[in-house]
C-alpha cells in the first residue's frame, strides 16, 4: 500500500518537476524586448503572455506610469490589442504617468489614448478617499506645470477633468 502510494505521488510530482524545469524562462520586460516580440508574434501573443504573469503585467504598468516616452511607446504599441481589462490597466498606468510627465503623456500617449480618459483618474479607486484624493491632487499639480504653449490646449483640458473627478471621488467613498 504504501509502495502504491509512494509510486502514485512520484506519478504526480516528476512530470509536474520536469515541466517546470523545462519551461522556458520569462524574457526580461525592455521596451526593446517587447519590440521584438511585437515583431515576432504581434500585440495580442505580447499582451497575453505578459498579463499571463502578474508580477511581469504589474511590472510593464509601473514602467508605463513613469512617462518615460519608451515605456509610453510601449503601451501605444500594446492598445490595440488590449481586451477591455488590459485596456482599463494600461489607460491607469498612462494616467498616472501625469504625475511624472504630463508633457509626454500629452505628446506621445494621446491621441492613442484619448485626453478626457487619461486625465479622468483611476479607474478603479484607491482603498481610501485619502489615497485618491492625494493622488489625485498630485496629477492636478504635475498638470498645472505644463508650460510649453502647444500642450496648453491638453493642459486645460485635462486640469478641467481631473477637477471634475473631484465630486466622483466623494460620491464613491460616502464623503458628501
Amino acid at each position: 500500500m504504501k509502495l502504491a502510494a509512494l509510486f502514485l505521488i512520484l506519478l504526480i510530482i516528476v512530470p509536474y518537476r520536469v515541466s517546470a524545469i523545462n519551461s522556458p524562462p520569462i524574457a526580461p520586460i525592455t521596451p526593446e524586448s517587447i519590440k521584438l516580440q511585437l515583431s515576432e508574434h504581434g500585440p495580442m501573443y505580447v499582451v497575453n503572455e505578459i498579463y499571463k504573469n502578474q508580477s511581469s503585467w504589474a511590472y510593464l504598468m509601473a514602467q508605463i506610469s513613469t512617462g518615460e516616452i519608451k515605456w509610453l511607446k510601449v503601451a501605444i504599441s500594446l492598445w490595440p490589442a488590449s481586451d477591455t481589462g488590459t485596456a482599463s490597466m494600461l489607460r491607469e498606468a498612462v494616467s498616472l504617468a501625469l504625475i511624472n510627465s504630463p508633457e509626454n503623456v500629452f505628446r506621445i500617449a494621446v491621441p492613442t489614448y484619448e485626453l478626457p480618459l487619461v486625465c479622468s483618474g483611476r479607474s478603479d479607486p484607491l482603498p481610501t478617499y485619502e489615497q485618491a484624493i492625494s493622488e489625485l491632487e498630485q496629477q492636478i499639480e504635475k498638470v498645472k506645470t505644463v508650460n510649453d504653449a502647444s500642450l496648453s490646449k491638453f493642459r486645460d483640458e485635462c486640469l478641467n477633468k481631473l477637477e471634475l473627478s473631484k465630486p466622483n471621488l466623494l460620491n464613491f467613498y460616502g464623503k458628501q
